[in-house]
């Protein structure tokens, strides 16, 4: 049988301020732009201007997460205690940029891009159910629905890829 100092011990690792969740995504979204920076010259021509696209969309999101986290009338709820959203450990995993190959090709790189925009997609969106503050919902909204027009440009470009990979029908 639990005791209940261990009932709450456990339900208190789950645990994370707003705070919390907020520099990691502002983490996150810093890591990102550098990340699409830096491989604005190692790709090929055609992904270049999706690259610097998304390296220019994830640092205005770094910078609407610091005036959210900077916001007066957000101060007293960066303090409150939310459960940690089970799409922490994948977007965590991929704060930190996982290092790609010496020459990756455009499969590798359109293949870890996909994986960072998921997952932020995926762990935007939790955060904007559970937030019960209105400016994070909002702010968590607005990130989650950038995230997933990210994953749909990114997959529309590898399928475009893809295509011209293909040899030629003969006629």
């Amino acid at each position: 049988m639990l005791l209940q100092s261990e009932v709450e011990e456990g339900s208190l690792a789950q645990q994370t301020t707003v705070r919390a969740l907020i520099q990691a995504a502002i983490r996150f979204e810093w890591n990102a732009h550098n990340f699409y920076s830096g491989l604005i010259d190692k790709v090929r021509p055609e992904l270049a201007s999706l690259v610097a696209e998304l390296a220019n969309e994830e640092r205005q999101h770094h910078k609407h997460l610091v005036e959210l986290l900077e916001s007066e009338d957000f101060l007293d709820q960066l303090r409150e205690q939310i459960d940690t959203p089970h799409t922490a450990a994948r977007f965590d995993a991929l704060i930190d940029n996982p290092e790609l190959p010496a020459e990756p090709t455009d499969d590798d790189i359109l293949a870890l891009a996909l994986a960072r925009e998921e997952a932020a997609a995926d762990h935007y969106a939790r955060l904007a159910e559970e937030s019960a503050h209105p400016s994070m919902r909002e702010a968590f909204a607005y990130l989650r629905d950038e995230e997933i027009s990210h994953v749909a440009q990114l997959g529309e470009r590898w399928g475009r890829l893809e295509d011209s990979r293909l040899p030629a029908c003969p006629s």
